[in-house]
């Protein structure tokens, strides 16, 4: 569990760090012009792609689980290992197939959440900064809190509320710290556009915790395995961006070479700039590895525990820009101290407040806990060690996520 919640905030730290890098990176397009790379639907186009990649690690992963059987089926007595035989034979040796189509399309409805959430999101995130953009994802806690209430029916401790609240002003203060300061913010665009990307990744955080809410349903009242849901996730959503979103930018008319956001130039920038390859493919390796490790937090845990988890990226990508700034860039890349940076530091010990206090009851139960939970079955109850109790069964962790 400690590993799934450390790559979930490292790698999810790296993708939005990559993804301004490549916002703000200028290269030559078409025609030669010499311009930024500010291609959100592009990026999450190719979000989708590399969680295709959660499918081959599925099979793989499973085929390495059935090997691992096999081999302690062989230390089992022999009279029970031959009436068996036959049967246990045919399903190690048998192949490893993907679940039919017809049980995948679920996984169609967070996959358009997705889409929707992660364009508007990194367009939001041209015209803003890194800090700010992790600011409003305390909009997603929010909502997942109340879809977790109204939509699941659970029902939360006092200390889960007071826990969120800390949480969310602690993630406010640090947003709003940065974007009082604003030293580095980018002078390509106007006021007007920076308020709008504010609008559109506060959208961006509330459809995303319908999908986080979603996502959780699926893997656990539907039980259906976590690199399933997200490489289906990139079927879906691949499918969706390569035949309708990616046609329909390039034939609305907008500023990016006379298109709303021209495919034909992105292709060109990364022929023309090896910089812009190399961030990107980091940025799709990090975005497999992220949405793997989201997704067994989510399956271990819930929802709203992830989204807790995700907060704490604010804090990696304010200590990495202050390192681009200080050691890396020489002042051209990340953020600097400034005044209002110890009301950054502030809001980061609530969030360590808020999240310890939100968990406060599965690290200190109460003793009457245990007798309630057995008299009121449908009562979501806080964490416990090896899986959340939920609708009166146990969901289990599993050490690989499969």
């Amino acid at each position: 569990m400690a590993i799934s919640v450390l790559g979930q905030l490292f790698f999810g730290t790296v993708i939005t760090l990559t993804a301004k890098i490549l916002f703000d990176t200028p290269a030559p397009g078409l025609g030669g012009v010499v311009h930024e790379f500010e291609k959100p639907w592009l990026q999450t186009t190719l979000m989708f792609v590399s969680m295709l990649g959660c499918l081959p690690l599925y099979l793989w992963l499973k085929r390495r689980q059935r090997r691992r059987e096999a081999e302690e089926g062989e230390g089992q007595p022999l009279l029970a290992t031959a009436k068996s035989s036959s049967s246990e034979e045919s399903e190690v040796e048998g192949e490893v197939e993907l679940p039919a189509f017809r049980s995948t399309i679920p996984i169609m409805w967070p996959a358009l959440l997705d889409m929707a959430a992660t364009g508007l999101l990194m367009t939001g995130l041209v015209f803003t900064t890194v800090s700010v953009c992790q600011m409003l994802r305390g909009a997603e806690l929010v909502g997942c809190m109340l879809l977790s209430v109204y939509v699941l029916r659970r029902k939360l401790h006092r200390t889960n509320y007071l826990g969120a609240l800390l949480c969310v002003v602690g993630i406010t203060l640090v947003g709003l710290a940065t974007a009082w300061s604003s030293p580095n913010h980018s002078k390509r665009h106007s006021k007007g556009k920076e308020i709008l990307g504010f609008f559109l990744i506060l959208v961006a955080q509330l459809l995303q915790a319908s999908q986080t809410v979603i996502e959780e349903f699926l893997l656990k009242d539907v039980n259906l395995d976590a690199l399933i849901v997200v490489g289906y996730e990139g079927v879906y959503g691949t499918v969706v961006c390569l035949a309708v979103v990616l046609p329909l930018c390039q034939a609305l008319p907008g500023s990016d070479m006379g298109s709303f956001e021209n495919t034909v130039d992105s292709a060109a920038m990364l022929v023309h700039s090896v910089f812009l390859v190399v961030v990107q493919l980091s940025d799709l390796l990090s975005t497999l590895l992220y949405n793997y490790f989201g997704m067994v937090v989510t399956k271990d845990m819930s929802a709203l525990h992830k989204t807790i988890f995700e907060t704490l990226r604010t804090v990696f990508a304010w200590a990495i820009d202050l390192m681009l700034y200080y050691w890396f860039s020489d002042g051209h890349l990340g953020e600097k101290w400034t005044k209002s940076s110890p009301v950054q530091l502030f809001g980061f010990l609530l969030i360590v407040s808020g999240t310890f206090t939100y968990n406060w009851t599965s690290f200190f139960p109460s003793p009457d806990e245990g007798d309630s939970q057995h008299s009121e079955p449908s009562r979501s109850p806080p964490l416990h060690s090896g899986g959340l109790v939920l609708h009166g069964t146990a969901t289990t962790t599993s050490a690989c996520g499969v």
